[in-house]
């Protein structure tokens, strides 16, 4: 799972199709049981309020990794 402001998840669709083959990534929980279906995706890219509202969920998937992008998150 990648974590990352909202505005830069198309850069990190762009960074997957460049340099992974043969992937499945997922960028929004609407209407979706992620438990269920966590195991379809390679990568499933979301930003921090989706994990915010859906962290319930999220903590039931068994991750194999998760990468904390805050490259341009605004300091306040």
């Amino acid at each position: 799972m990648v974590v990352c402001p909202k505005n830069i998840i198309g850069s990190w669709e762009d960074e997957l199709e460049s340099h992974v083959e043969d992937y499945q990534v997922l960028i929004s929980l609407k209407d979706l049981d992620l438990i269920d279906y966590s195991f379809e995706y390679t990568f499933v890219v979301l930003n921090y309020e989706q994990v915010r509202i859906h962290i319930d969920e999220l903590i039931e998937v068994d991750w194999d990794f998760v990468i904390i992008d805050e490259s341009l998150a605004l300091i306040s």
